[in-house]
């Protein structure tokens, strides 16, 4: 793997926040409300270049809801259903964002998977809050992960190889293995615009993030 620029590290750093606040913190109002006033920022690279443009059309319905009071308000409950459908409701909508689900025989939550995870983040020095309930291998704490290594990576040159190589490695054994089949599955029962479009940009995102590691040949960790 060759050094990476600055610039690559962030737009790295950058699409791994996005996919992770997305996928893990779901539509809270104060949010959704910032993200929406900030919509043009998913015209620039790195996201106007992701998935057929799908993160622009994403920029047109939070500028759209943006219109008035009560077209926001209507688009705040609709996200937030479909949060719920999509991240309570995996019995029905079958997209569970956790990897243990699909490395395990009978699917459930908290396999070895997780553990290992775990270990990976402390290795780093980090641990989720003690009243966090999700498990650590949702893939929204494993993005944020990610992102935390590229933060890591550009900012200290001579510690870039040891995150960058981590990161690689990380990829390859946690989040390559499930991320597409979950993304896939999210895009195809999501009942908002919204949502469909962002499995695809997340999607695309670990593509180019994986690709710019040479993710798919890392060794495992």
């Amino acid at each position: 793997m060759t050094k990476p620029s600055l610039e690559t590290l962030m737009a790295c750093q950058t699409m791994c926040s996005f996919g992770s606040s997305l996928l893990y913190e779901g539509p809270g109002h104060d949010r959704l409300l910032a993200l929406a006033e900030a919509n043009d920022l998913l015209r620039e690279p790195p996201f106007c270049e992701l998935a057929d443009g799908a993160a622009v059309r994403m920029a047109d319905v939070l500028r759209d809801a943006l219109s008035d009071d009560a077209s926001f308000e209507a688009f705040y409950h609709d996200l937030r259903q479909d949060y719920a459908f999509l991240f309570y409701m995996v019995s029905v909508s079958k997209a569970s964002p956790f990897e243990s689900v699909y490395r395990t025989d009978d699917a459930t939550m908290f396999g070895p998977t997780t553990l290992d995870v775990r270990h990976a983040y402390e290795r780093f020095g980090l641990k989720l809050a003690e009243e966090t309930s999700q498990p650590d291998d949702h893939l929204g704490i494993e993005l944020a992960f990610l992102a935390e290594l590229f933060r890591r990576a550009s900012e200290s040159d001579g510690q870039m190889h040891e995150n960058l190589e981590f990161a690689r490695a990380f990829m390859h054994e946690h989040v390559l293995s499930f991320s597409s089949i979950y993304l896939e599955q999210m895009a195809r029962v999501a009942r908002t615009a919204f949502y469909r479009d962002a499995a695809r940009i997340i999607d695309d995102s670990i593509v180019r993030v994986a690709a710019m590691l040479d993710a798919w040949c890392a060794e495992e960790i």
